[in-house]
């Protein structure tokens, strides 16, 4: 993203990236396509770092400390990695869909090729709109 500002194309679609301002309508240009794919590294490194913690916590012991012999912080810090184990998978799988809209001229989780489709084929949009958010 930090790329964008020194090519002169940052990210112009509001600080929370909201759905309707992120199509190409609303933001031509490859602005967003920088922000999507920092969002997207982001979201890998997360989940790349708190699988790391993860091992390093259960594996990394000392010699005969059970589980329940750790101190509160290091459970703290698993507590909170398993959390993001379970959170970020489907936030970078969102991030993924939308970086393949543009180049790879996808319709794969995209707002208008669901309209295109008949009334009755569309109802678990709604759902899916709102297990997004």
């Amino acid at each position: 993203m930090n790329f964008g500002w020194l090519v002169g194309t940052a990210p112009d679609a509001g600080w929370f990236g909201y759905a309707n301002l992120t199509s190409r309508q609303f933001s031509p240009g490859p602005h967003l396509d920088f922000w999507i794919l920092a969002i997207q590294i982001l979201g890998i490194s997360s989940i790349l770092g708190a699988f790391n913690f993860v091992v390093t916590i259960i594996n990394m012991r000392a010699a005969g400390m059970r589980l329940l012999w750790m101190p509160v912080f290091v459970w703290m810090v698993l507590v909170t990695q398993v959390l993001v184990l379970l959170a970020f998978p489907p936030l970078t799988i969102g991030m993924i869909l939308g970086v393949s809209w543009v180049p790879l001229h996808s319709s794969a989780g995209k707002p208008s090729a669901r309209l295109l489709r008949p009334a009755d084929q569309r109802a678990g949009d709604l759902a899916g709109a709102v297990s997004t958010w």
